[in-house]
């Protein structure tokens, strides 16, 4: 006689809740690789030139880590089960991220970046599949947005919060800028008729006609 896992009918159970969290660590480590990167090359003694071949050739070692975890991962699922795999990836992109502090080469960085890699592959596809196989049918749909759309967030206010840094002013900028159109009055005769506000709105409507 086969027997199944019993299946839990609310969302909140703690497979999704461990599914979500795990997800949104896989992407805050990705985006905080992605913020760090070039400063942390910097760090070890690289030029700007340097550290932004490096950094590329980091992201591409990461990303062969991910295609060989996903294949790993999933072949040891199938065999070992899904939890296991679940925390198993967790454990190894935990390990690979502390290692990661103690680097001093490129090559150290990549290796370290690599198993970082092949730990984050496994979390979201053992997650996504635990949480169908124990959610009832009827709530698999929401959980899994669940899951999904607690790193989505993450990934929008990471993304807000880089460009709000780079739009920001940075040393040498201008910090303030006025004008005063009396002179121009006083010795051409010259004056606005139109507000800044009317100046915004034009500049709004002349956008608009360069989006269409």
């Amino acid at each position: 006689m086969i027997q199944t896992q019993k299946q839990n009918s609310s969302i909140f159970n703690v497979m999704v809740i461990v599914a979500a969290l795990g997800y949104f660590v896989d992407i805050y480590d990705l985006l905080l690789f992605q913020i760090v990167r070039i400063p942390s090359l910097l760090s070890l003694g690289l030029t700007e030139d340097q550290a932004d071949k490096s950094g590329q050739f980091i992201i591409s070692i990461q990303m062969i880590g991910l295609l060989v975890g996903g294949i790993i991962w999933g072949i040891m699922a199938d065999k070992k089960g899904r939890l296991s795999v679940l925390f198993g990836s967790i454990v190894l992109y935990s390990i690979a991220n502390i290692f990661n502090g103690f680097v001093h080469t490129v090559n150290e960085y990549a290796l370290v970046r690599f198993f970082a890699g092949v730990g984050l592959a496994g979390e979201l596809g053992a997650g996504i599949t635990l949480v169908s196989e124990l959610v009832h049918k009827s709530k698999r749909g929401i959980s899994t947005s669940l899951v999904a759309g607690l790193a989505s967030d993450e990934l929008r206010v990471q993304v807000k919060r880089m460009i709000d840094s780079r739009a920001a002013k940075g040393p040498g900028d201008i910090e303030k800028v006025y004008a005063n159109p009396d002179k121009a009055k006083r010795l051409l005769g010259w004056q606005t008729n139109l507000k800044l506000e009317d100046g915004l709105r034009d500049a709004w409507r002349w956008q608009q006609k360069l989006a269409r």
